[in-house]
């Protein structure tokens, strides 16, 4: 059964659009009567922004999805959610409550974390709030649209039983503060009194859209309580032992002694000097002028066990600071819950070499704790959908969870972004637009290398579909920042987060540009089209390509700078000339050696140094790179007992000033060659596979498996002595070449 909100006159409701209180979370609410012997089904249409939750008689209309209905670009598509409520109404008064939260709709433009006037609140709450508005529509006030309906099944009929309208009545809930980072203040003691008629509210720009196909709900996957709680002062320091992204919950046993006591909590990712809160990885706060925090608070109604976690945030967190707790805290006053978007299990790597073992599952760890309702960069700073790891961390993301349906969502983001200049932003949905960090080919470009790699794994052409348009129109846009057949001075990122190395941009770039545009032809010719266009734009910038100096050399074969990265890139897009592919192998082979086996390359050439080092057979190298036990490498996080990866290899570090990250995945590509390196997956194909592992020494056993467009593949193998024995269980349809490593034979 399908429903539209205007057939019923519906209208969107809240406090009014001019109204100027932003800090707490309205309630509208609104009472109706049904005859239930009249219905087979009784189904409820609801959406609110930023964000909503439904109750139905006081119960919950979701108990396990959060943050509905998600976030999307508003100023082009608002999710409204579905759902049959006739278990949950009775014959009768019935009563619907919607309370609203400002998500990122309201966040931005408002910015509630300050007070009336620019005053800052005390203490300023944390806001992400150093972007720029790309357009208007993709912000504003709280509001609320709703149907309920019945349906009987004998005549077809849909009846209208209630819509949303100036008849509701709005609130304040015990919510007294939410912001989408700066945390949530919930004050038990308050009962909301109804005593103002709803607004009517102007309508969001963009179209109301069912929760379809591809729509990501962000659900609990986790429960686990401390592992230590500690008092430092007057304070107690709760310790869950390991980093993530979630909600802290609280249960209270309370008297009526305790009635309004305001218990504080400050999630954080480390603890200072102290042992107290230290939150710097998690504001940007660099000094005492620009510090600021994220809390939570709970204010203590008195009524016996009372339990509450955050509604409208979540944190990215592995400590816990409480302050004016009113006793000592038990084992399981403090819980856990961790969030994510609902993304199956797709994938395992399990093996008995420990320290690849730990850099796995912090790199799980950290692509769970980003994957919300697009890829963000973390859950603290900034949770917002840097486009570039859709593609870059594809496989590994894929190896991991099943995204099939995740990355339609992304897909259609990227198709509502694209402006009308063929402009994709570097962040989608486009919340913030961060001024010299907001155009690169490798960030823009996802609209055709993110549903590529889709088609490839999932053989799903349904992303290719949704962003053709936005593909043909970016390569459009991008030809104005063309000089001599080149991009010149456009992608202002290049190879992102490199460390001890100068990775020229334009080489970086226009591997990406080439890669583009041979990426965009195949797509074009795998949904029946004709891309020879793209194909020869592609030859014109590899011919342009070894003309420049900045990126060839072609007296010394040299590529850019002799980099990792430089040749990591060259190989990975096959812009290089075929007569050096041998020579730019070695090449990277002495880069890496020349560094004596520390990693340089940032988000980019990374990927690309891993993924061609494995191509070429020198999974050795990466194995080297991989678990050095100097900095940079993914073991020296594991041997500091970092439980996600962070943001930068010198992660220790000041960045401009700044404490970063601890908990980014943007750098987690060593997934992607622990599945295709040392469990040997070579996924090359939907109907073809091969399985040639690398052994590293000292590891005797390793296996995994992962979900693939044709179903689930799994492969293990062990060895004795000299001998190696390999099991692949692939579906039907599927051929598989399983090849001993070298030194290895193969046991029958």
């Amino acid at each position: 059964m399908e429903s539209i909100f205007d057939l019923h006159n519906a209208k969107w409701i809240g406090e009014g659009d001019e109204c100027r209180e932003h800090n707490g979370a309205p309630l509208l609410t609104c009472e109706f009567d049904i005859d239930m012997s009249q219905y087979d089904y009784v189904w409820l249409h609801v959406t609110g922004l930023g964000l909503f939750e439904a109750f139905i008689n006081g119960k919950k209309l979701y108990e396990n999805i959060y943050f509905l209905p998600g976030e999307s670009n508003f100023g082009k598509r608002v999710y409204y959610i579905s759902t049959r409520i006739d278990s949950m109404v009775k014959d009768g008064k019935n009563r619907i409550e919607i309370i609203l939260g400002n998500g990122q709709y309201t966040n931005f433009k408002v910015n509630p974390t300050m007070e009336k006037d620019g005053q800052l609140l005390e203490p300023h709450r944390y806001q992400k709030n150093d972007g720029m508005i790309l357009h208007e529509g993709i912000y504003g006030a709280k509001k609320a649209i709703a149907v309920i309906e019945g349906y009987r099944a004998a005549d077809g009929e849909t009846v209208k039983i209630l819509v949303s309208d100036e008849k509701w009545s709005v609130a304040q809930s015990p919510i007294t503060f939410q912001n989408w980072y700066g945390g949530e203040d919930f004050d038990a003691t308050l009962k909301p009194e109804m005593c103002k008629k709803a607004q009517l509210m102007a309508p969001p720009s963009g179209e109301l859209t069912g929760a379809d196909y591809g729509y990501c709900y962000i659900k609990e996957i986790e429960r686990f309580h401390p592992v230590s709680i500690t008092k430092v002062g007057d304070s107690y320091i709760v310790d869950f032992g390991k980093n993530g992204a979630g909600v802290p919950h609280i249960k209270l046993d309370t008297t009526p002694k305790m009635r309004g006591v305001k218990i504080k909590m400050l999630p954080c990712e480390e603890l200072d000097e102290l042992g107290f809160a230290d939150q710097r990885s998690s504001t940007q706060s660099w000094s005492e002028t620009k510090k600021c925090e994220i809390s939570d608070s709970y204010t203590i109604a008195g009524t016996g066990v009372e339990e509450w976690h955050p509604t409208f945030c979540y944190h990215g967190f592995r400590y816990l600071e409480v302050q004016n707790m009113p006793y000592e805290p038990k084992a399981d006053t403090f819980t856990y819950i961790r969030l994510m978007a609902d993304n199956a299990k797709g994938g395992s790597f399990e093996t008995d070499n420990i320290m690849l073992q730990k850099i796995n599952d912090m790199t799980d760890r950290s692509i769970e704790s980003n994957m919300f309702f697009a890829f963000t960069d973390c859950p603290q700073i900034e949770k917002l959908g840097w486009l570039e790891t859709s593609h870059l961390m594809f496989k590994s993301m894929a190896y991991h969870k099943d995204i099939e349906e995740w990355i339609v969502k992304i897909a259609r983001d990227m198709a509502d972004s694209v402006l009308p200049d063929g402009y994709m932003p570097a962040i989608v949905p486009p919340f913030h637009l961060i001024r010299g960090l907001e155009r690169d080919v490798n960030w823009g470009g996802a609209c055709i290398m993110t549903p590529w790699y889709h088609y490839q794994f999932y053989g799903d052409e349904t992303p290719m579909e949704i962003c053709q348009e936005a593909g043909r129109m970016y390569i459009e846009y991008l030809k104005g920042y063309m000089k001599d057949n080149l991009l010149d001075n456009y992608s202002q990122m290049g190879d992102w987060g490199q460390i001890n190395e100068q990775t020229p941009t334009k080489l970086v770039e226009n591997c990406a540009y080439y890669l583009l545009l041979v990426t965009y032809a195949k797509s074009l010719e795998a949904m029946g089209k004709d891309g020879k266009i793209y194909c020869e734009m592609a030859d014109k910038v590899k011919k342009a390509f070894h003309e420049n100096k900045v990126c060839y050399n072609e007296e010394t074969k040299v590529y850019g700078n002799g980099s990792q990265a430089s040749y990591g890139c060259v190989l990975f897009s096959g812009i290089y000339l075929e007569e050096n592919e041998e020579s730019a192998v070695k090449g990277l082979v002495e880069a890496v050696k020349s560094a004596d086996y520390h990693l340089t390359s940032g988000e980019v050439g990374l990927k690309q140094v891993f993924a061609t080092l494995n191509k070429y057979g020198y999974d050795d190298i990466v194995y080297k790179m991989v678990t050095n036990p100097t900095r940079p490498s993914y073991r020296y996080f594991a041997d500091n007992n970092l439980t996600c990866l962070p943001e930068y290899w010198n992660y220790e570090e000041l960045w401009w000033g700044m404490v970063r990250s601890r908990n980014h995945a943007m750098m987690g590509h060593v997934k992607e060659w622990l599945i295709q390196g040392v469990l040997g997956i070579r996924y090359d194909t939907l109907d073809y596979i091969t399985v040639k592992p690398y052994v590293p020494e000292g590891t005797t056993r390793a296996k995994g498996s992962f979900h693939c467009g044709k179903g689930i593949i799994n492969a293990c193998w062990q060895v004795k002595g000299n001998r190696i024995k390999i099991d692949v269980k692939a579906p039907e349809g599927v051929k598989v070449d399983i090849c001993a490593p070298e030194g290895y034979e193969l046991e029958m």
